[in-house]
């Protein structure tokens, strides 16, 4: 912290830790021994470009863990209307604290009128509001990291791993210009023959690969020795494997299926210019 007192940007934050805004930071939910936590040792004022951004994501962060919770007054309003229900929420914001150096988290006032338990009132306009549902937009690499971290596969340490193999091997690729991920056939036909087989067969779902890195997790601990987390690993995915063998048929009516070639009879024709 006292490294960074005199940096123009979040100097002041710093020396408000200093003169006893400090609060040491709390545990987080889990902890994979794969390293310490990552904050800054020493200023940043030679990085430049990228450098200087992950500094500035780093130091902010480690700087926001140091300090106290912002805290408000929230008031939740429930109104009935012609026998439907609404809701609507104010708020009061008291003291931004962290949020004053995490810039990248905004808490903002919402003002709504007062009122007391059980009054009425006549609203000044209704307005009906019509939309519609839509897809969700493919995964960017943020998004799946943080999927990945809450089904519990990988560790800071291995997620990227685990992400640099699907593209290797082909299931997925990256797209610009927003490098989202898309899945490539070998992935689909790979998915929707494990959903033609019979009984349930689940190697496409993430809890098969979760429960092996809670084992590991468990070797890291001694609750589970290295040969049992093996032994019990193996045992499953031979299983897998059998069925997988015995409904071989299934695989090729996905590939058929995903890789037939398209009825082109009934599209329109195109000059080419």
């Amino acid at each position: 912290i006292n490294e960074q007192a005199g940096h123009p940007e979040w100097g002041g934050f710093a020396r408000e830790l200093q003169a006893g805004g400090f609060q040491w930071p709390r545990d987080g939910g889990h902890d994979d021994q794969a390293h310490p936590p990552i904050h800054p040792l020493k200023s940043g004022a030679p990085l430049q470009g990228d450098e200087a951004r992950v500094y500035e994501l780093v130091t902010r962060r480690f700087l926001a863990c140091c300090a106290c919770d912002a805290l408000g007054f929230e008031t939740t309003v429930d109104i009935e209307m012609a026998g439907e229900q609404f809701s609507s929420r104010g708020l009061m914001v008291r003291e931004l604290n962290y949020l004053k150096v995490w810039k990248w988290e905004r808490w903002s006032a919402r003002k709504i009128p007062s009122y007391y338990l059980g009054e009425q009132f006549e609203p000044t306009a209704l307005h009906l509001h019509e939309g519609h549902t839509s897809p969700p937009s493919p995964l960017s690499e943020a998004e799946l990291i943080g999927m990945m971290d809450e089904q519990g596969i990988g560790t800071d340490a291995t997620i990227a791993q685990h992400i640099k193999k699907t593209l290797d091997r082909g299931y997925v690729e990256k797209r610009v210009p927003n490098n989202t991920f898309h899945p490539l056939p070998l992935s689909r036909i790979l998915l929707d023959s494990y959903t033609r087989m019979p009984q349930a067969f689940d190697l496409g779902v993430p809890h098969l690969r979760a429960e092996m890195e809670r084992d590991m997790g468990k070797v890291c601990s001694g609750q589970m020795t290295r040969q049992e987390c093996v032994d019990k690993t193996v045992d499953m995915m031979r299983g897998l494997y059998r069925h997988a063998s015995v409904n071989s048929r299934c695989l090729h009516a996905a590939a058929a299926a995903i890789l037939a070639r398209p009825d082109a009879s009934s599209w329109a024709p195109q000059r080419l210019s």
